[in-house]
């Protein structure tokens, strides 16, 4: 084995300090080392996963595949060989010993050095709190006091999601995913303990930081909604639950979030029943911030209910209102599924922007799947739908020029019934070119 450099008094040296948590930096008692100053992707590439694997010699068609993946260069051997000179060079800022060794047909990382890396000092402390817990059923506040030291020590231990420009790296999604995972069950248990003391401030700091990082994750929500309720902040909780669903299901495409609505439903009752309200509270929770200037857009659960008290309220009155379904249709032809899904796209952020700019305040609008809007218009005859539908389609002609895109547009009467419609006229129009 080639160590290109002595062992000299590395029982004497402080440990070399590594971070791959939010962005890589190696710092040891001479200098340091970060992403800039190796000036190379592929050398953070191999440096990183050398380090991640630093206790075992890794082959060098190993590191090719990690560092070139299916798109390896003519002498991939040959420029691995340089990149490691360049790496082991600019190692050289840390210390003179040999950070990387080589042999016949691998590379190493010298594992006679100290090495600290964050990530396995947060899975240790992540390890520590998990014992701490589950000492928490047989001692009393004491036991469960350290058990909340011990996880708000692995959640400061977090610095950020692992090396994100490096998250697409096959090798990399399946660390970037273990320590994240362990990130989020760290701040949901230290939650639950939380409620144990009542510290409802703290709940929401740490679940609103961890949920920047992961949007999508319900419960990380749910404990932020909690945290906000407990300060007895009911209608900024209640605010809270209402844009996490929006978002949830704008992005993930569900229409059911049972963590999220199960505590809505609780706050809500929990803040009918906390105090005494007054008709100055009412509108000040069921009123809108600011004068409205556009359509009510919702999604669809809010759109069906808004829809059966209209019908109820019609069928009382003995008069007629009507719904629009207005859909997107694209002619394939020689377009793969990416295409379509891309004009679909864009198409549909158009035509929200027309039906959303052209119609009344007091009309409502919701997404009805992936190509489709629905529309209740109050106070509109037939033939007013009629002049509407064909305005809609005129003005997304307008702002959306594409040949293969055409919108159709139908109409029904408003009605208690279930499967009691009666037949409308469609009407498809063609999209002009040019």
């Amino acid at each position: 084995m080639n160590t290109n450099a002595g062992y000299t008094a590395l029982e004497e040296r402080k440990p070399l300090y590594i971070e791959i948590m939010g962005s890589f930096r190696m710092k040891s008692e001479h200098g340091e080392l970060d992403e800039k100053g190796l000036h190379s992707r592929k050398g953070l590439k191999l440096l990183v996963y050398l380090l991640l694997h630093r206790n075992r010699t890794v082959s060098i068609q190993e590191l090719e595949e990690a560092i070139w993946g299916e798109g390896k260069s003519d002498n991939p051997a040959g420029v691995l060989k340089n990149l490691v000179y360049r790496l082991r060079n600019q190692l050289k800022l840390l210390g003179e010993e040999a950070f990387i060794l080589s042999g016949q047909g691998f590379y190493a990382w010298n594992q006679k050095l100290d090495v600290q890396v964050d990530v396995e000092t947060f899975e240790k402390a992540w390890e520590d709190a998990r014992q701490s817990e589950e000492k928490c059923a047989q001692g009393g506040r004491e036991v469960l006091d350290e058990a909340i030291k011990a996880y708000e020590y692995a959640v400061e231990c977090y610095r950020g999601p692992v090396l994100e420009h490096l998250a697409e790296e096959t090798w990399m999604l399946t660390f970037s995913t273990h320590y994240d995972s362990m990130y989020s069950e760290s701040v949901k248990r230290l939650a639950g303990l939380y409620r144990q003391t009542e510290e409802f401030e703290k709940m929401t700091e740490i679940c609103q930081r961890a949920s920047a990082y992961d949007l999508l994750d319900e419960e990380l929500h749910y404990w932020v909604a909690v945290g906000l309720a407990g300060q007895k902040k009911y209608q900024q909780a209640l605010d809270y639950c209402q844009d996490a669903r929006a978002l949830l299901k704008n992005r993930l495409g569900v229409s059911k979030l049972d963590t999220l609505e199960k505590a809505y439903g609780e706050i809500l009752q929990v803040s009918r029943t906390a105090e005494k309200r007054s008709m100055e509270d009412v509108f000040h929770e069921v009123g809108e911030t600011e004068k409205p200037k556009t359509v009510f857009y919702c999604d669809y659960d809010i759109f069906r209910q808004i829809y059966r008290i209209e019908a109820r309220r019609l069928e009382r009155l003995g008069i007629s209102e009507y719904i629009m379904l207005l859909t997107l249709r694209i002619a394939q032809k020689n377009l793969d599924e990416e295409q379509v899904s891309f004009i679909r796209r864009r198409a549909m952020e158009r035509l929200r922007e027309v039906v959303c700019n052209s119609l009344r305040i007091g009309d409502v609008v919701s997404p009805y799947g992936g190509s489709q809007y629905i529309i209740l218009l109050p106070i509109c005859t037939y033939e007013d739908c009629e002049r509407i539908g064909k305005r809609l389609t005129a003005k997304f002609t307008e702002r959306f020029r594409n040949p293969l895109v055409s919108i159709k547009y139908e109409m029904e009467e408003v009605s208690m019934a279930l499967g009691g419609i009666r037949e409308r006229k469609g009407l498809t129009l063609p999209r002009r070119s040019g």
